[in-house]
């Protein structure tokens, strides 16, 4: 009897042992989830919201902004399938941002990553994620730039940590007057990497049309065998205006050795600034005019100022264009947005180092860099690089066996 009381009381006691270890283990992943390597384990702590912390906030996320703004953060208002989301609002606006965010997690560097939450709001927003790196140093990666919705709106994005990257956050933000309402975050590591080409790949565009870029840039890419794209103001092909830009002999010379010619608006306005039926205007008469001088096909665009929005980017998928080049920073993967291709820029401040770290990082980590010049002259103003330099990009691009492809070739290795 006393025998079987003994047994009995161990098998009770190794049964406790495993169910709290077992709770041990959930509860060690639900605070720490970013030790998880599997795909659908959702690595961002309390991301639906529902669990208070003991400040009126959510537990594990944070208030945040900056600037000269009149803003309120509340928690919590109604959500999302659920009972609890988070609301910014700006009631008037200088300058900064309004956000919550979610405290650090630890990540993988050069990883890739899928997130995606649901949003309402009366005001443009974005989505931005802060990467900070082994040595403290942030980088940022702006995500997404959503327009108003007064539904809830879901919203997905996936993006590959940079090298040296320990831990993230993501800003859901607004910055101006209106609110966002945010709700149900996932964040999780995607094992097969749909991000990643075969291999790294550049390229080079100019804007505008300058006519110092035709005369000292295209000499030394058509000595190389170099294809180029090229985005062209059309109102300044007109002869005696715009003496310092290409004409159409410039246009169709650069086009017949196979540089790519493609459109950037009739006088370079912000189309995020006009109405419906200017901005339809400046698309589609921009590609008009350089069909109408011999230019074909005009298959790309460019948005000066990178001022788009889903609106812009409709107008210019209905005007025939097959993908478009934003003013973000960084580098495309394979399922970049074809409608708001990311470039880095070259100003009279880029250093030779600083070209070949964006070749480097693109050949490095299987990502497409569209380097983006304007002027390439000697006037030292802020869009202009040497010929020197540009001759020194080239010659790293020879050094390095790299031959650069075209937005066209580099939209058509992507995940359509």
């Amino acid at each position: 009897m006393h025998t079987n009381y003994k047994r009995e009381a161990f098998r009770v006691n190794r049964k406790l042992n495993s169910i709290l270890i077992f709770l041990s283990i959930c509860s060690f992943a639900f605070f720490f989830p970013s030790i998880s390597t599997a795909e659908g384990v959702n690595l961002i702590p309390n991301g639906n919201l529902e669990s208070s912390g003991a400040t009126g906030t959510p537990l594990t996320w944070k208030k945040g902004g900056y600037g000269t703004n009149s803003r309120s953060l509340s928690y919590p208002v109604a959500g999302y399938q659920s009972e609890k989301a988070v609301r910014v609002e700006i009631t008037s606006y200088t300058s900064g941002d309004a956000k919550w965010f979610f405290a650090p997690i630890s990540v993988e560097e050069s990883r890739a990553y899928k997130f995606s939450n649901v949003y309402k709001s009366n005001a443009n927003n974005f989505v931005t994620i802060q990467f900070t790196l082994s040595d403290g140093t942030l980088k940022y990666l702006d995500l997404g730039k959503l327009n108003p919705s007064s539904a809830w709106t879901p919203f997905t994005g996936t993006f590959t940590t940079p090298p040296k990257t320990v831990s993230i956050t993501i800003f859901h933000l607004i910055k101006s007057a209106g609110f966002l309402e945010t709700d149900s975050f996932f964040l999780e590591r995607i094992i097969s990497d749909p991000n990643k080409f075969d291999k790294g790949y550049i390229s080079i565009n100019f804007d505008d049309g300058w006519l110092p870029t035709y005369q000292n840039a295209f000499p030394i890419l058509n000595s190389a065998g170099y294809k180029t794209d090229s985005f062209i103001v059309t109102d300044r092909l007109v002869e005696n205006d715009f003496p310092g830009y290409m004409k159409a002999n410039h246009v169709l010379d650069i086009q017949a050795f196979n540089h790519v010619v493609g459109a950037h608006t009739k006088n370079h306005s912000n189309l995020t600034l006009l109405s419906t039926a200017e901005a339809v205007s400046q698309i589609n008469d921009s590609r008009s005019a350089l069909l109408n001088i011999g230019a074909s096909p005009i298959n790309y665009f460019a948005y000066p100022f990178g001022g788009y929005n889903d609106s812009v980017k409709q107008l210019v998928k209905n005007a025939g264009f097959i993908a478009a080049r934003s003013s973000d920073g960084g580098y495309n993967q394979k399922t970049q947005d074809k409608f708001a291709l990311r470039r880095q820029p070259m100003v009279n401040t880029t250093t030779l180092s600083q070209i070949k770290s964006y070749i480097d990082t693109a050949l490095q980590e299987k990502t497409w860099v569209i380097l983006l010049f304007h002027q390439v002259d000697s006037s030292g103003t802020k869009y202009s690089v040497t010929p020197e330099l540009f001759q020194q990009t080239i010659d790293y691009l020879k050094e390095k066996n790299v031959t650069p492809i075209t937005i066209g070739e580099g939209v058509a290795l992507m995940n359509q």
